[in-house]
């Protein structure tokens, strides 16, 4: 994401979920009958499966596609399942091993198969996570979307608990407003619904309007490593933020810190198709100015033939605006336009100020 997110306080819980999922598939890879058989299933999963089965055997009507894709899985020929299995077990790495091309599996099996794996994993993530809970390991420590939630915006993601990660827009109640995304979209790669590092919280703007559905790839080129990864990579770490100055109103663009960095352009060309950020930043711009030229008339009374005393007093008050970013990400963008502008636009604006205020007089 563009702000740094962590994943450490909810990783544990959801990659014990992921992992009891793909174990599912795991027990299909393995038994020899063409039936999902409670007993054999009970001796597979023994601390878990009996929560499984009561999900499985329950005829809730929610639940019905989960039950129709574990028994159309259970009819393909074992070979089937083992290569199903395989190929969740390697999507479920994607983060770990980026030194050579990583390119997911899931997304090359049947038609058919694919729609077994959404039909599987969104009924986990759509109903139990986000409608009851998951009941693995303590029964009485039920985990879902609050318990997300709660761990998600504890530690190193209080920062962002009233901003989006992404756009840096503020909201009341991240925890509350704030909607579970998946950075490779659920039916896309299915398997990944539930899996700790492709699920964040982003504003409602980010994830419906423009992210959508489309899928975080470099020109449909389907190796990952060139696209910004949400716990892997911090955008903010790795680019910089350009102005631009237009008669109309000042442009704003993300350009690489270490231009020799792999694959740096073409994740920075993935991330601002996902966000537009570039076309949505500048709308604020003008209030950004506006309010630094408040700042320069309250300090400027008896300045005004001072430029470079003025230049002083201006971006000293900007580095204390900036000593506290780190609390409060919803300042960065404003922070760092002002910092443009009081520094290389510097004579442009003082000018500009000068012969207004001078004006009044």
């Amino acid at each position: 994401m563009f702000w740094k997110i962590s994943k450490e306080n909810h990783e544990a819980a959801l990659q014990r979920i992921s992992s009891y999922l793909l174990s599912v598939f795991e027990f299909a890879a393995k038994s020899e009958k063409n039936v999902f058989e409670k007993e054999e299933w009970l001796d597979f999963s023994p601390e878990d499966g009996a929560w499984f089965w009561k999900l499985y055997a329950k005829k809730a009507e929610n639940g019905a596609r989960m039950r129709q894709a574990v028994n159309a899985l259970f009819t393909l020929e074992r070979a089937q399942r083992e290569r199903i299995y395989k190929a969740i077990a390697h999507d479920m790495r994607f983060e770990e091993d980026l030194s050579s091309p990583f390119v997911f599996q899931s997304t090359k099996l049947k038609e058919e198969e694919q729609k077994l794996l959404k039909d599987f994993f969104l009924y986990f993530y759509e109903v139990v996570l986000c409608e009851s809970h998951f009941r693995l390991g303590d029964p009485e420590e039920p985990f879902g979307r609050k318990e997300l939630a709660e761990a998600y915006f504890e530690g190193e993601n209080q920062a962002i608990g009233q901003v989006c990660p992404v756009c840096l827009q503020s909201m009341t109640s991240a925890r509350d407003e704030a909607e579970v995304e998946h950075y490779f979209g659920k039916a896309f790669v299915p398997c990944l619904a539930l899996h700790p590092g492709n699920l964040y919280f982003s504003c409602p703007t980010c994830n419906k309007i423009y992210k959508g559905e489309k899928k975080p790839l470099y020109r449909q080129h389907p190796d990952i490593r060139k696209s910004f990864l949400p716990y892997v990579d911090t955008v903010k770490d790795k680019a910089l933020l350009e102005f631009v100055h237009d008669k109309e109103r000042d442009k704003v663009q993300l350009k690489p810190l270490d231009p020799e960095e792999t694959y740096i352009e073409e994740k920075l060309e993935v991330f601002e198709d996902l966000f537009r950020l570039g076309e949505r930043w500048p709308k604020s711009l003008p209030r950004y100015y506006q309010t630094l030229r408040a700042k320069f008339k309250a300090l400027s009374e008896d300045a005004l033939d001072r430029p470079e005393e003025m230049q002083k007093e201006m971006l000293r008050y900007l580095k204390m605006e900036q000593a506290d970013l780190e609390n409060r990400p919803e300042n960065y963008l404003e922070a760092q336009y002002m910092n443009w502008v009081c520094g290389s636009q510097w004579k442009a604006f003082y000018a500009e100020m000068t012969q207004k205020e001078r004006g009044r007089g």
